[in-house]
């Protein structure tokens, strides 16, 4: 019997087929890796700095076993401001959409891009051909990013860099709006350009004369518009006449001769906004022809100032001043006015409660914005913050460090030109007191180096400014961090949170909005 089923054994074992494992041979595909660096100026010292980083990248991706050199694309001489000026750049994001590149190192977000525009739009065309970015110092890979809130704050930490170089032409602009040598762009209702200095326009001045005298006589500004319009009379760009056009010219300086500057600003957001204060403004008499006499504009001014202390504010908007936690933050993403709350009967649910545009609810042909609803924006906002909670350390973290950052090197070198300045006043006075040195070579050198002083103490201040400025911004991220890491993911709105963090929220359609944040973020969000 044992015979036998051995027999049977040997027999089945002859039958059953032998498996060898054969070891895979195949080779984990190498990354494609090329680098990107560029440096703004073509000066020696820049140069130099180019070379370095060719070397670095150079034993970085040869170092490492997983990877192929594929090459080194860069720039040099070029600020960097547009991409489209950058030929390394361009040339780079060809072969990266001919599938030859897998990976593009680079030392920082400012040196692939200055502003946000530019970096959203190359992060997302190279994540559509599968090719990551990684920014050595922000330590980011763009491969690992899942919406736009960090594609956001990658622009933003770029623009800090960039800040500095729209500061020196606001500081230009400024200058000149001290000396009055600004040209004006657009000439008001009332006046024509000619060379850049406005001159009396006869058609459309009688009709601001018509304005005034009208308003000096009690009428109101809905009166007048209604009678502007009434007659026919077109407004400015032949539109029909609305009361913000009407009191707006009330209130212009220009129509008695006064031009004041920076009336309104425009943040690093470029978002404009009237001048309450923020920055310094510039009154210049006599810039040209008055329509209105000195006088009759200061009655005009004085009987507006006493119907607005006059005018009882509703009862029920000052409680929702106090109550409502999006009165005046709401900002229409159209055309910049303030947004107010309105109750709206729904076709086949209950009231609900919305947001219009102030411009659009007098006027709907000045602004063509979509009321929105509440419930809309604090969803945005509820997505939005959960966002920040989850990719606190990817992305918060590296924002404040970038803030931290100062211009002190720049206040110094100013320090030093004049108090090298000085050391030349006093070689020339002392020479001017040995007799070495002619009075009027002398009296020229002064002033060249007075002038020098001033244009130098100028940017001394602008510079003070924006250090004060980035400190503000600092702190508030640091805040904003702080809080952010005490919070955990939750589909209720945050109205402290709300309250305490958002500058302002901008509404660009019923889908879309952006949070601007009080340390400087502007972070969008789309509903689904």
């Amino acid at each position: 019997m044992t015979k036998h089923i051995r027999a049977n054994m040997s027999q089945e074992d002859e039958a059953m087929p032998r498996i060898t494992k054969i070891e895979s041979k195949k080779e984990k595909k190498k990354l494609r890796v090329a680098a990107y660096c560029r440096v703004s100026t073509s000066q020696d010292a820049q140069m130099e700095s180019l070379e370095a980083q060719k070397e670095h990248y150079d034993q970085v991706i040869k170092s490492n076993e997983d990877w192929v050199y594929v090459g080194l694309y860069y720039d040099e001489g070029i600020t960097g401001t547009k991409k489209e000026k950058r030929p390394g750049l361009m040339r780079l994001l060809l072969e990266c959409e001919e599938g030859k590149i897998d990976l593009v190192l680079t030392k920082s977000i400012s040196r692939f891009a200055r502003n946000t525009v530019d970096c959203l739009e190359m992060v997302r065309m190279l994540s559509s051909y599968k090719v990551a970015i990684f920014f050595e110092r922000e330590n980011i890979n763009t491969l690992a990013m899942e919406d736009e809130l960090i594609l956001s704050v990658l622009g933003s930490l770029a623009e800090n860099e960039s800040y500095s170089i729209s500061e020196n032409i606001r500081w230009g602009v400024r200058n000149r709006f001290i000396k009055g040598t600004y040209r004006q762009a657009i000439a008001p209702y009332g006046y024509r350009l000619e060379e850049g200095k406005l001159k009396i326009d006869e058609e459309t001045a009688p009709v601001v004369r018509l304005i005034f005298d009208k308003y000096c006589t009690g009428k109101g500004v809905y009166t007048i518009m209604k009678e502007l319009n009434e007659k026919g009379i077109p407004g400015p760009k032949k539109k029909p006449w609305i009361c913000d056009t009407v009191s707006g010219i009330l209130k212009n300086e220009r129509y008695m001769g006064d031009t004041i500057y920076q009336k309104t600003f425009t943040d690093n957001n470029l978002v404009r906004h009237k001048n309450h204060g923020d920055c310094d403004q510039y009154h210049h008499q006599g810039t040209h022809e008055a329509i209105i006499n000195e006088e009759q504009f200061t009655r005009v001014q004085n009987i507006m100032s006493q119907r607005k202390k006059e005018r009882r504010i509703d009862s029920e908007e000052h409680d929702n001043k106090k109550k409502y936690v999006m009165t005046k933050r709401l900002i229409c993403g159209e055309c910049g006015s303030n947004m107010r709350r309105i109750k709206i009967q729904g076709r086949t649910s209950g009231t609900y409660i919305a947001w219009g545009c102030a411009k659009h609810c007098s006027d709907p042909d000045a602004c063509h914005q979509k009321s929105v609803e509440e419930e809309n924006i604090k969803v945005a906002f509820i997505t939005l913050t959960n966002k920040l909670i989850f990719s606190k350390r990817e992305l918060l973290e590296p924002f404040v460090d970038a803030l931290q950052k100062s211009d002190i090197a720049d206040v110094s070198e100013i320090n030093q030109k004049l108090e090298g300045n000085a050391e030349k006043l006093n070689t020339l006075l002392s020479l001017a007191a040995d007799g070495l040195i002619d009075p009027v070579i002398l009296h020229r050198a002064q002033s060249e180096l007075m002038e020098n002083n001033a244009e130098l103490n100028s940017r001394k201040k602008v510079l003070l400014q924006q250090i004060h400025g980035k400190n503000e911004a600092a702190a508030e991220a640091e805040m904003l961090l702080s809080r952010v890491k005490k919070m955990r993911v939750s589909d209720q709105f945050d109205e402290p949170f709300f309250r305490d963090c958002v500058r302002k929220a901008h509404v660009y359609s019923r889908q879309e909005f952006g949070f601007e944040l009080n340390c400087g973020l502007l972070l969008k969000e789309r509903l689904k």
